[in-house]
């Protein structure tokens, strides 16, 4: 692993992120008192806290007024900063969380639905379902409930299948085609159907 250098000085050290996150909630509400309820703490704290960063840093960063605080050049500039780094680890966080909290719905179905018919549309499914992380199983194997741990299915058949609630979504129309060639010269329709018979089929969805 790489080691990352840092100044003699110490130029580059940064302050503790609790410190940072003290900051930042004063420095949004310019007003101490206000940022020890946001945080859950005292005044004195917050206050303690802002003291030991402006010595830190060798700035002031607040201007300590009769009602409440204001930030100075300095400060409002690394409250900038501050605020930009904060938002954007609150935000990932909060992502995070928010899935862990959404709930998975399984839904199996047949290779070629899924390639043909499903996955093209799944983007909008899951734009309709945003609490739902939603996963897609597919087998060439007939439905069971049991064995597939699926909460819906879509699956080919006549809509009996044990220990579920079935719903006919449409029906499926089966056409066969077949190249020219495979006819030319046959005779009749019997003709035709021997050498369809006898022929590889491709079947697609």
């Amino acid at each position: 692993m790489a080691s990352v250098s840092t100044p003699a000085d110490g130029g580059e050290r940064l302050p503790p992120l609790q410190t940072l996150a003290y900051f930042d909630a004063a420095a949004r509400h310019l007003n101490f008192t206000a940022a020890a309820r946001e945080l859950g703490t005292s005044q004195p704290a917050v206050s303690h806290r802002i003291s030991a960063l402006e010595a830190d840093l060798g700035m002031p960063l607040f201007k300590r007024l009769h009602r409440g605080v204001e930030l100075t050049e300095d400060g409002a500039s690394l409250f900038e900063a501050v605020f930009e780094s904060l938002d954007g680890i609150r935000s990932r966080v909060s992502d995070i969380r928010s899935r862990r909290r959404r709930r998975t719905l399984t839904l199996a179905t047949d290779f070629g639905f899924a390639s043909y018919w499903l996955l093209p549309r799944l983007a909008e499914l899951r734009s309709l379902m945003p609490e739902f992380d939603v996963r897609i199983t597919s087998s060439q194997q007939d439905f069971d409930a049991i064995r597939d741990h699926a909460d819906l299915a879509i699956t080919f058949g006549a809509g009996r299948w044990s220990g579920c609630a079935a719903h006919r979504l449409f029906q499926e129309t089966v056409i066969p085609v077949c190249a020219p060639s495979l006819l030319k010269g046959a005779q009749d329709t019997s003709t035709a159907g021997d050498r369809l018979r006898n022929a590889s089929c491709i079947l697609r969805a």
